[in-house]
This record gives C-alpha cells, sequence and structure tokens, in this order.
C-alpha cells in the first residue's frame, strides 16, 4: 500500500508540472536561428557598386541558411550576421563568412546559402502542416526602415523585428513574372518591408510556415502616364509555402527540422492547464483517501499470526459437467514467442485498402515504425490522415504491442485513443485505427 500511495503521489506531482508547459520558446531563443544577411558587389578595381540587407534562418547545426533568390542575386560578397551581433561595416565590406550560395531558384525565389564558420546558430524548426485561414502568424526579420531608424554607429547592429497577422490564404501563383512556374504561396497580413526578404514566417509555436518574399504596392498617374505617387496595399503580403523550401531541401540532401503536430493556441494551453491541475487534484485527495484508509487497517488489524487458508481442491479433481469451454485465438501468453508473421489488414475512408506484413524476428530485434513514411516502404500507410511516423510496433516479454509516436489524428485500440508514448497489448482481431484508416490484427 505505500508503494501504491507513493505512486499515486509522483502522478499527482507530474500531472501538476506539466500545467507550466508551453508550445513557444522565447523570442530571444528563436531569434538564435535568424540572421541578417548583407550582400554587396563590387567592381573590378574593388569599388563598391551596390549594396542590400535581406532576413534568413538557420536549417541545421552545419551552416546552412535559407533565404530568398533576390537577397543574394547579383552579389558578389556576402557577410552573414546573427541576430543580437553588432560588426563594424569595414568588416563587413572587407570579410565575407558565407563560403558559397549551395542552391538558387528565380522561379521560387529561394535560395540555401552555407555559412558553416558562423557561431551560436540554433536551427529553428519547419511545419509539415499549415494552419488554418484566420489563424495567427507573425513575420521576423530586418526591414531596412527600422534599421535606418535606429542606426547611431558605424557598426551594423541586428535586432530581428516581430509583426504579426493572420494566414490570409495558400494559393498557386507565380513568384516571377518572367516566366509560368507555379508556386505554392501563403498570404498573410503580418507587416513586411524591404529587409524582411528571405526571413520566417511563423506560427504561435515559432515553427516556420513560409519565406517572406513581397508586398504589394500601387502607383497612381497623372494623365500623360507619369508615376505621380507609389504606396504599399496594407495587409496583404506574400511567402513562399514552406514546402517548396523542404522539396528543395530533399533534393540537395540537406538535414532540417520539422513537426507535424499541432500548434495550441493560449487558449488551448490553458484549458490544457486546467485539464492537468484537475488531474492533479484529484489523484492527490484519492492519494490522500488511501493513505487514510490504510492507516485505519492497520490499527484495527490484531498482532497475532493468521493460519494460511486451505488449498482449493483441483477442478479435475471431481467430475465435470457441461461441454469444454470454446478456445479462441489470442496472442501468445507471456513468455511464450509469437511464431508466425504478424499482418494488418486495413481500409481508408476512400476505399483503399492495405495488406502490412510484420515479420516476428524483425519486432524481437526492435521497434518497426508504421506510417506515411516509415523506413520500410512496404509498411507506408499513403492516407492524409496517417502521420509520417505514426506508431511502433515491437515484441515485449512475447507479446504484440503498439505505441503512438505522436501522431497528430491518434491511434486508437479497441475504440481507445493512446496517449502520445503509451504502449497498449494486442490480440488476434483486435481493431486499431490510425488517424482514420481502420486495421484489423491477425496473428498467425
Amino acid at each position: 500500500m505505500r508503494v501504491l500511495s507513493s505512486r499515486f503521489i509522483r502522478a499527482a506531482l507530474s500531472a501538476l508540472c506539466l500545467c507550466v508547459q508551453t508550445g513557444a520558446a522565447s523570442a530571444d531563443e528563436f531569434t538564435e536561428g535568424i540572421v541578417q544577411i548583407f550582400s554587396l558587389k563590387f567592381d573590378s578595381r574593388g569599388e563598391l557598386i551596390s549594396s542590400s540587407t535581406g532576413t534568413g534562418f538557420v536549417l541545421n547545426d552545419e551552416g546552412y541558411i535559407a533565404t530568398n533568390n533576390h537577397v543574394v542575386e547579383g552579389a558578389t560578397h556576402f557577410y552573414v550576421n546573427p541576430d543580437g551581433k553588432s560588426t563594424p561595416y569595414s568588416t563587413i565590406r572587407t570579410q565575407s563568412n558565407v563560403e558559397r550560395i549551395v542552391w538558387a531558384s528565380g522561379d521560387r525565389d529561394l535560395a540555401i546559402i552555407h555559412a558553416p564558420n558562423v557561431p551560436d546558430l540554433k536551427p529553428v524548426v519547419l511545419a509539415e502542416k499549415l494552419p488554418e485561414k484566420g489563424e495567427p502568424v507573425q513575420a521576423v526579420g530586418y526591414p531596412g526602415v527600422a534599421d535606418h531608424t535606429t542606426a547611431r554607429s558605424s557598426d551594423a547592429y541586428s535586432n530581428a523585428t516581430y509583426t504579426s497577422g493572420v494566414l490570409s490564404r495558400v494559393f498557386e501563383g507565380k513568384l516571377n513574372r518572367k516566366n509560368d512556374v507555379l508556386v505554392d504561396i501563403v498570404q498573410h497580413s503580418a507587416v513586411i518591408n524591404g529587409g524582411n526578404s528571405g526571413g520566417p514566417l511563423i506560427d504561435e509555436c515559432d515553427r516556420v510556415l513560409g519565406v517572406n518574399t513581397l508586398g504589394i504596392s500601387r502607383s497612381f498617374q497623372d494623365r500623360r502616364g507619369n508615376t505621380v505617387a507609389e504606396t504599399d496595399v496594407v495587409g496583404v503580403y506574400y511567402a513562399s509555402n514552406i514546402s517548396e523550401l523542404r522539396d528543395a531541401l530533399e533534393t540537395q540532401s540537406i538535414s532540417y527540422r520539422s513537426s507535424d503536430g499541432r500548434c495550441l493556441s493560449e487558449t488551448d494551453q490553458l484549458t490544457r492547464m486546467i485539464q492537468y491541475a484537475l488531474y492533479g487534484a484529484v489523484a492527490l485527495i484519492a492519494c490522500v483517501v488511501l493513505i487514510v484508509l490504510f492507516g485505519m487497517k492497520q490499527q484495527r488489524a490484531p498482532a497475532t499470526n493468521v493460519p494460511s487458508p486451505p488449498q482449493p481442491q483441483s477442478p479435475s479433481s471431481g467430475p465435470q459437467t457441461g461441454p469444454a469451454p470454446r478456445p479462441i485465438a489470442q496472442s501468445p501468453p507471456q513468455g511464450q514467442s509469437q511464431s508466425g508473421p504478424v499482418t494488418l489488414y486495413g481500409k481508408a475512408p476512400d476505399g483503399q485498402t492495405y495488406r502490412l506484413v510484420i515479420e516476428v524476428s524483425a519486432l524481437e530485434t526492435g521497434a518497426v515504425m508504421i506510417g506515411r513514411e516509415p523506413s520500410d516502404r512496404s509498411l507506408a500507410i499513403k492516407d492524409d490522415s496517417v502521420s509520417r511516423q505514426h506508431a511502433v510496433l515491437r515484441m515485449r516479454g512475447g507479446r504484440l504491442k503498439i505505441s503512438d509516436e505522436n501522431s497528430t489524428n491518434g491511434t486508437f485500440v479497441r475504440g481507445r485513443r493512446l496517449e502520445a508514448g503509451e504502449e497498449a497489448g494486442l490480440s488476434d482481431g483486435d481493431a486499431v485505427t490510425l488517424g482514420e484508416v481502420a486495421f484489423t490484427v491477425r496473428l498467425s
């Protein structure tokens, strides 16, 4: 009983500790993955012809950085300045810390540069899914107008700016009017200006949804057709969908961090905190009640030896009546091994059927991943409701087990949804649902 009580206490304290967890990092922590890019062009005599600035974000620990193609196009000299750092302009003009442009696309207005020797950079996380229309978004970058306003010395001080808006829509369009290449574009209302180009558009969990590219301006002309005024259109800004960059990274075999989980809003986080607090309170009350009952029982118990109860007769010693119970198929008892392969028969809502066959040897030597993009392609479930790495199957103690890998749409065993990381035993004929794809387990 004391062991049981201590378990209740630990569970209650764990539930209460979860109340303080939030989805997004602090702004200062996130901007460790944001950089200001200085692009310069010199003539053959070393004279500066042009210079401009843009924004980029760090993809991995190897120094790969994403930005817009128009930020680096035509320049001959580049310098990456981390957020919060002050660097003399003389250093920026004479010392490049960018090794090379790895890849660039004018059609998609994307580029990847390599700056392996820039210290203290932290990779950002790319989103696998976009939020719904109207969900909050933020643009992060270095608008030139803000830099000019705050400039006080001959040093360049990179201090990222945040602007807020909402996701307006996602559509196919052209970022380069010179060709007909269609690109997935995210329209939003978070204000961006010159210098924001190449910076990230992020959700409330600091995951990158797109690469900010341009806004819209409107010109006014006189009767002769001369432009007399020009103004920006407020609330209409464009970023290339992060899927465009992910495709390029896959093609170039460049690693990156990503997440396809749901981003909780502040309201959702508050609701979850309240739920965890209630769970913790109930667990603590139950613990106290059990301790009190156990104490009362100890006080009433006599201090004498209690004789052992008589052993029951074996069922086989007397006559048996009625038919013998009919055995049903189930997974092997604890300690015994499953002999044949495990087969999952599944059907998706669109009628697509699946037959996943897993050898017992694979289950006994390690975990077997199933999902939309598992390492073993024969176990792939090509359905949008299934996460890339949805669930894991393994043999533990001679019994087949399944656990959820923090999937978006959940893993259900016999109608009950598993928590992330929770493990459940499976028997022959059990119903397992991954997202919206229903499976039946068969043990040979």
